[in-house]
């Protein structure tokens, strides 16, 4: 086939199936540079138009290598160098830093941005904090109606250990439910976000990824958000209980405060991302 006139002809020797991985390289086709070597700038040692890959044999320091890089720039471009009173050196980056390396000169390259991913990350880690919080707070405050049921069992013998172990064990329970149908959610849901936002965002698909994610996040937020309720429960007073002279308290109206606040930062950045 014809290849841009310039080239002559091209041989198709192969197409390649739909490319789903994200990656910096974006191209229509792969062809071999030797059809290139005839043209004017391809011996001009000024002209950088092409990207260069380098892949370093087993054992090589990028470090010494890219020390010799000097010496090679001063035997091709010294006395340009020496006549512009000015010189340019090379570097290497790593090929997983160039999504984010922004600071490539001549760099047509479609970068992402890191601090609007550590952005995110603390609005997350806001949101699960005050998600952990409330979860806590109705926890405690569902334990009022609880009271007798662990006076009761107190009674017929059980330890605070026992007690400590079957509600934190009932938060897990909760939590395990809440993980998987925030992941079912998320696998119905993301095609719709990404059409709303113009994104193509894809679920992690490796199932043991998924399974360490999911205990990860079960175990975390089993602690955060049943340890305090399961203490609390534990350590009533069975005797006092039982006449009704032992409540809970009123700490979870401190909590709900404590969740609210936090939120109008959290909204204001998100509408700050989105301008």
């Amino acid at each position: 086939m014809p290849l841009f006139g310039v080239f002559g002809q091209a041989l198709v020797t192969g197409v390649f199936a739909p490319i789903k991985e994200k990656s910096h390289h974006d191209f229509d086709l792969v062809g071999n540079i030797a059809p290139l070597r005839q043209l004017g700038f391809m011996t001009d040692w000024w002209s950088n138009g092409y990207y260069t890959y380098l892949r370093l044999t087993d054992g090589t320091s990028s470090e010494a290598f890219q020390a010799q890089f000097p010496a090679f720039m001063d035997k091709y471009f010294g006395d340009d160098f020496a006549s512009i009173n000015n010189r340019t050196d090379l570097t290497l980056q790593s090929f997983g830093d160039i999504y984010f390396e922004r600071d490539v000169r001549h760099d047509q390259i479609l970068h992402g941005n890191k601090d609007i991913i550590y952005l995110f990350i603390i609005i997350g880690g806001f949101i699960f904090a005050i998600a952990c919080i409330n979860y806590t707070n109705l926890a405690t405050a569902k334990s009022e109606q609880r009271a007798k049921e662990v006076g009761v069992r107190k009674t017929l013998g059980s330890s605070k250990k026992q007690l400590a172990g079957q509600f934190f064990l009932e938060s897990i329970i909760v939590v395990s439910i809440a993980v998987i149908l925030s992941f079912t959610l998320v696998e119905i849901m993301l095609p719709t976000f990404n059409v709303i936002f113009e994104l193509d965002l894809s679920p992690e698909r490796n199932p043991l990824v998924l399974v360490g994610l999911a205990a990860g996040l079960i175990i975390i937020t089993g602690l955060m958000s049943g340890l305090y309720p399961s203490i609390i429960l534990s350590s009533l007073k069975p005797l006092q209980v039982l006449k009704g002279k032992q409540t809970i308290g009123k700490s979870g109206i401190s909590l709900n405060l404590t969740c609210v606040l936090p939120l109008a930062p959290l909204v204001s950045s998100f509408n700050l991302l989105k301008v």
